[in-house]
């Protein structure tokens, strides 16, 4: 005997404009296209398509195929979607990527080395 199960659809608990950037955050740190552009449309999805389908050029119809799992948007309807929803992307270096001071230049050959940098018999 199997259970009836019904489709989990997150759009139902981002009831809050918090619980929608956490929920597009958690998306962009995957750094999966696919998935990043699902979760965008995850969050569209209750908000007025027809607005987002005017600030994107875009069909209604094309909007939800391209923001549905497995869709390929552009990136223009994924920067367009974003700004009618009121958000947009910034692009920040990870914190194991920040340098904390500059590199030190060092003419070809130099060493710090006492004795020159030359092993010794």
């Amino acid at each position: 005997m199997t259970t009836p199960t019904a489709a989990f659809d997150p759009a139902a608990y981002l009831d809050t404009e918090e619980r929608r950037d956490g929920f597009l955050s958690e998306a962009l740190a995957t750094n999966d296209a696919h998935h990043i552009a699902h979760a965008v449309g995850v969050v569209a999805r209750p908000s007025d398509m027809t607005d987002i389908a005017k600030a994107t050029g875009k069909s209604r119809q094309s909007l939800y195929r391209s923001f549905d799992k497995g869709g390929n948007p552009t990136i223009d309807a994924i920067f367009g979607a974003l700004e009618a929803m009121g958000r947009n992307l910034t692009l920040a270096r990870p914190e194991r990527h920040i340098r904390k001071s500059p590199p030190v230049l060092r003419p070809a050959g130099f060493s710090r080395r006492k004795d020159g940098g030359r092993d010794r018999d």
